[in-house]
Formats: structure tokens, sequence, C-alpha cells
């Protein structure tokens, strides 16, 4: 079921029209598991392939055309997914043998195919095999292999990690070892070492979580999070789920989404309100 905006027909149900209670998905699909990207969503179904509906400008719905869908579509030769990843523009899976295939907006190389030509169906990420994890945000991706981060696409603010400011249209390394889960965010990527969780890239509205709000090439210590099992990005803020089932967010906070009964941004991480005492240590199975 989704809701929300759906002017391009991201919500899935057959029309344009935005909804603010949950509808439906067309066709009655069995989702295993779902990404929503900027102006489209995907799920993986049975047997492994997915299926995407939305906006397809740059054939992020991966159907080898350029035409908005308003219901789900087969991704043609994508088969074995486990994990998905949206972007802006582009969408991944994660398939057998941790390899990863992306399609769709390329400007940026967030494809991982060594070029910068969008594709309007899947190709494979170049030279990727054993990728566990994988996480999208608006113009690049990042997996985790073995301990070891590996990230492509857009790096205007030194999110792929690697130490530079250069785009890469191929998978490069991160500057972090020790990593069991990722989230890349707008412009800024984290991941969880040893339960805390280090950042990098862009800190204007605090999303690095250190203290400050000065960007990073390099990972810094997200402060006042321990035992985090489970981890996600927004555009310009974060959030984890650590020990007991509590959660905690920092970053960008103007419309709430830290959740903390404030609109403060805030650059160190703050608790969720409520969100223990209603679910109890059972939240983080949710």
């Amino acid at each position: 079921m989704c809701w929300g905006r759906n002017v391009n027909g991201q919500l899935g149900n057959g029309g344009s029209g935005n909804l603010p209670s949950p509808a439906f998905v067309s066709g009655g699909i069995q989702a295993i598991s779902i990404a929503a990207g900027g102006e489209h969503s995907c799920a993986i179904v049975a047997g492994g392939t997915v299926k995407c509906w939305g906006n397809n400008q740059y054939g992020q719905i991966g159907d080898g055309t350029n035409t908005p869908r308003s219901v789900p579509v087969d991704v043609p030769n994508v088969t074995g997914a486990t994990r998905l990843g949206a972007g802006f523009g582009h969408t991944c899976a994660l398939v057998g043998g941790g390899a990863v295939k992306c399609w769709g907006r390329n400007a940026a190389g967030q494809l991982g195919n060594g070029t910068t030509q969008n594709s309007l169906v899947a190709v494979d990420v170049a030279g990727l095999t054993g990728a566990t994890q994988l996480s999208s945000k608006a113009s690049h991706n990042c997996v985790v292999v073995g301990s070891q981060l590996k990230c492509w696409g857009l790096n205007q603010h030194g999110q792929l990690g690697n130490g530079a400011m250069s785009n890469s249209s191929v998978v490069v390394d991160a500057l972090i070892s020790g990593a069991t889960a990722v989230a890349a965010g707008g412009q800024h990527t984290c991941a969880i070492v040893s339960g805390g969780v280090r950042c990098w890239g862009d800190n204007f509205f605090g999303q690095l979580g250190n203290g400050n709000t000065a960007s990073s090439l390099l990972p810094v210590n997200v402060l006042n999070v321990a035992g985090a099992t489970s981890l996600t990005s927004g555009d310009q803020h974060a959030c984890a789920v650590v020990g007991g089932g509590g959660v905690k967010c920092w970053g960008y906070n103007s419309d709430g989404e830290l959740g903390n009964a404030s609109q403060a941004n805030s650059p160190t991480a703050v608790d969720v309100l409520e969100l223990e005492r209603i679910f109890g240590s059972g939240f983080e199975n949710l």
C-alpha cells in the first residue's frame, strides 16, 4: 500500500491524484521488499523479480522506455533480487552472488558501469560481487562487501567516503572498515561500525551528527549513539534503531523529522519521543 504525492503515478494505483491515506498498489502484488525513490517506487516480488512504477523520465522504471507508469511493470533481466535502492532518478538491485544492477539516470555515474550515459534497462555495476547490503539515495549508492564499504556516483560533498570530491562512475572503496550496515543520504552517508555510527559528506544541517556543521570527507563519529542495530538516512537527516528499541535521529528538523517535539536542527543524536513507551523493546522488530 502507498500514500502521499502521486503526480507521476508513484503510488501505483492507476491514478495521479495525491492520497492522504494508504491505497493498494494495482495488481495485488505481494512485495518482499520495497524502495521509494524521488517520484518512483519499486518492489521485489516472488522469485526475486522486480516491478517499478511512477516517473520514468530517466528510465528509472527500467522497462526500456521513458514512459511514466501509474501501475507496476516488470523490470526485464533482473532476477534473484534481494534488496533494492532507489534514488532521485535511478534504481539499483542487489542480486545473486552479491552483484548489483542499476538503471535510470547516470549523469554522476550512479549506475556504476563506467559511463555517464542514462540507461533505460538494467546494467551491471562493474566489477562488484559479494555485496550483502545496498543503499541508494539522490545520486549515489553504497554497498557492504565483507567488512568493506564501497560506493559510487555523485561525490560533490565527499559522500562516497574515499577522501575525494570527484564523482565516480565505478565502485570506489570508502575509507572505513568494519561496517555492518550503510545508509546513503542526499549528499551524505552513514554506516554502523561496532554498534556506533559514523557519517561523512555534507553537514550543513548537522546530518553527520558529530556536534558541528562542518562537512567532512572522512568518517566522523555520531555523538550519543551506541548499540545501533539498523540505520536509515533522509536527504538531510539520519536515524538509528538502538538497543532496547529506542530510535535516535540527527540533522535537519524543520518539519519535525527528528521526532523530538522540536523543529530545531540537531548536530548530535536526539531521542525520538514516545516510540519506546508505545512499542516497548519490540519496536526494532516491527
